[in-house]
């Protein structure tokens, strides 16, 4: 179907709409090819992209795909960060230059930071996997055909 699909078939349950989009890297590639100014290219291929975020915000209620990418980039910077920060209190703890619980609260952070990138990379991978059932599936899964673990023995 054409781009005004899921426009005028958004209210219909049956159907299911995909967004397919690349990345702003290679857009930055194409847009410098054509364009020739890094800056230009830079500044041009964000506001296309803010103009895309505003156009689907507004006309299916979505958020663009790309906040979901930067909320997971910044996630697992964030673990990134949260890993150093124990590392280096528990050495402080270990040489008696922090006190315990401050230690221990750079554990939590770190579980916290690290609970919310797998809740992130499920509901990736959640979607995903609808978007392959809708798309037809591909596979069959009979649990009476399946091999039984207590007859490997």
């Amino acid at each position: 179907m054409g781009r005004a699909a899921p426009f005028f078939l958004r209210n219909r349950t049956d159907t299911f709409s995909v967004f397919l989009y690349t990345s702003r890297e290679l857009k930055f590639r194409r847009m410098l090819k054509r364009i020739g100014n890094e800056a230009e290219s830079v500044d041009l291929v964000d506001s296309i992209d803010e103009d895309r975020r505003k156009f689907v915000k507004h006309q299916y209620g979505h958020d663009w795909h790309a906040r979901k990418q930067a909320r997971r980039e910044s996630l697992s910077q964030s673990v990134q960060a949260d890993e150093q920060a124990l590392e280096l209190s528990t050495q402080l703890y270990n040489n008696g230059l922090m006190d315990f619980l401050r230690a221990l609260d750079s554990g939590r952070s770190l579980y916290m930071a690290q609970d919310a990138l797998v809740q992130s990379d499920q509901t990736v991978s959640f979607n995903l996997v609808q978007l392959y059932k809708a798309l037809g599936g591909g596979w069959q899964y009979d649990i009476h055909s399946a091999p039984s673990i207590a007859g490997s023995r």
